[in-house]
């Protein structure tokens, strides 16, 4: 915990205090500001502390303070000018402490930044609104033809989801509603893994930004993958039933059939999958018949077993989807392997060619394990590999 926040909190509170008069106020804050430890702030940030802990100074020096009673006798003028320079260093060292953990946390080394998501814990309240910031910087910067170099905005977004700050869902719909490439570089295997469950926290209480990710054709389809994906859970947590899911999502494949979208199409029968969709498989057949899916990702036959195993087989998926959002975003991020540490590369020394070939019998290729370990797998179960997504968006992606 940032204990320069915690002691310029306590000013601020001193500040804000009703129950005593300006001058007591002031008679308590000065102690508190004399203990701040300043070095290590930004060279503009400290020349604005400097100034305004100047003028108090100067103020003070006109008047014989030895105890706190003399502090009565402080013109109200140089009281009010005094308290508002007071309050002035208490935010300055405060956004200056905020931009710090930003900083620790904006550091493109390839790991993970613990101490610094642990700090942004402590000061949540503080965090989220700077937080917020970041990930609308990072929006304005790509739409300046530019791209971040650092890495905060990643953990912006995991650490908004662990804090369930709802207010920073305009920001993160602004993000990932970024072009393809931009948002690909700047969330990487977060789309495609934990996004979904971070729009399904957002959207309990504003289910439509699902439906207005997935009406934008502009929008990058991984992204509009997750906003599919995410309605599992709003089932699972009672906001939409199965029947409106089906709806909305029939809606959506409507519409991308009538553009000749196939990769939007396959995506949502493959989702649709997911609800034995009955109700609309004159649409699913005639996707089918007119060549816009990408049966790698899901065929006929897989849809029709589907059917077959009624509309309530959807719950089966509740059992191994993980909660809402990120609960902890260190333990969700600290298995990564951007995030595990280098093993320095050693060459070994290998035998001459030519004697390790004669050491070598001629032998019937072997067959895949990975094609073994893949039968039977189902596109919505948990991928064999562990990644901890679905088969569909993993692996079987692939085959």
């Amino acid at each position: 915990m940032s204990e320069r926040i915690v002691l310029l909190q306590k000013v601020q509170e001193l500040l804000d205090d009703p129950g005593l008069p300006p001058w007591q106020r002031l008679a308590r804050s000065v102690p508190l500001l004399a203990r701040a430890d300043l070095p290590g702030l930004s060279s503009s940030a400290r020349k604005r502390v400097d100034r305004e802990l100047a003028r108090i100074h100067d103020l003070l020096k006109q008047y014989p303070l030895e105890s706190e009673e003399d502090y009565r006798r402080i013109a109200p003028e140089h009281l009010q000018t005094m308290l508002q320079s007071a309050e002035a260093v208490a935010v300055q060292v405060i956004q200056a402490e905020l931009d710090r953990i930003v900083a620790e946390l904006d550091r493109d080394d390839d790991k993970l930044p613990v101490s610094a998501i642990k700090e942004a814990r402590q000061h949540r309240e503080l965090m989220i609104p700077r937080l917020i910031r970041v990930l609308e910087e990072t929006a304005a910067l790509v739409r300046q033809g530019k791209l971040p170099q650092g890495s905060a905005h990643f953990f912006a977004l995991f650490l908004l989801s662990e804090f369930d700050a709802q207010e920073a869902l305009p920001a993160i719909l602004e993000v990932i509603s970024l072009p393809s490439d931009p948002v690909d570089f700047l969330f990487g295997d977060a789309i495609t893994g934990e996004l979904h469950r971070i729009l399904a926290q957002f959207a309990i209480d504003h289910p439509q930004v699902l439906d207005s990710l997935l009406s934008n054709p502009e929008v990058d389809q991984n992204v509009r993958w997750a906003a599919a994906q995410a309605y599992l859970f709003l089932i699972r947590e009672g906001v939409l039933t199965r029947e409106e899911v089906v709806r909305l999502l029939g809606k959506h494949l409507r519409e991308a059939m009538d553009r000749e979208d196939g990769e939007t199409t396959s995506i949502l029968i493959c989702e649709l999958a997911e609800y034995a969709p009955e109700e609309i498989w004159e649409d699913i057949q005639e996707a089918f018949d007119r060549g816009l899916v990408e049966t790698m990702l899901v065929d006929l036959d897989y849809l029709q077993g589907r059917l077959r195993m009624g509309k309530e087989a959807y719950k089966q998926s509740f059992d191994w989807e993980k909660t809402l959002g990120i609960p902890d975003a260190i333990e969700e991020l600290k298995d990564w392997e951007c995030f595990q540490e280098k093993i320095p590369y050693q060459a070994v020394s290998l035998p001459p060619r030519e004697p390790l070939l004669e050491m070598v019998e001629p032998q019937e290729p072997p067959v895949s394990s990975s094609v073994q370990s893949y039968r039977g797998v189902r596109r919505n179960e948990p991928c064999p590999c562990g990644s901890g997504k679905k088969f569909k968006r993993c692996c079987g992606a692939r085959r």
